[in-house]
């Protein structure tokens, strides 16, 4: 792994890796909090600036996670934002909503959103009786289908092999 994060700070611009550091530094990470999770994570040179805000204001505001959580489960600004954290949150509210009994709480929720797609719908979503299991699985693949803002206008002109 160490050639790996070598390798990447070798071809990453100065100001990229300040620009990384800052944004983190936003969220009150301290310096030596950030080069750590670096150390431990060193793909996380990888993901964008926006990525991180996105990702890291969705852990904040809608999961109510303290910005530490972020030093012990780097992959939740690894994972998709718009096909797993969303989704699966908002599936763990809705099932709270419905007063059936949450299996998804605290540590459990950091294993629901490694999991795999299939793992976690047998898990989550058909343990329950069918009717809710259902109703469930709409309001899921419902969830998944929301996109960012201009996400279904963009066109892909790539015709052919990419040069």
């Amino acid at each position: 792994m160490y050639k790996y994060v070598v390798t990447l700070i070798g071809v990453s611009h100065h100001e990229t890796i300040r620009l990384k550091v800052a944004n983190l530094e936003k969220f009150g990470f301290s310096d030596d909090e950030i080069f750590n999770l670096f150390g431990r994570s060193p793909l996380m040179l990888t993901l964008s600036v926006d990525k991180v805000q996105r990702n890291m204001t969705f852990i904040l505001g809608m999961m109510k996670f303290p910005a530490s959580v972020v030093l012990q489960y780097p992959f939740l600004l690894y994972s998709n934002l718009e096909a797993v954290l969303r989704p699966r949150v908002l599936l763990a509210r809705k099932i709270q909503d419905m007063g059936l009994d949450l299996q998804i709480k605290g540590p459990k929720m950091m294993t629901a959103l490694r999991m795999t797609e299939k793992r976690f719908l047998e898990a989550f979503v058909k343990c329950h009786p069918r009717d809710v299991a259902d109703e469930l699985m709409a309001f899921y693949t419902s969830a998944k289908g929301v996109k960012r803002l201009a996400e279904a206008s963009k066109k892909n002109n790539i015709t052919g092999f990419p040069f």
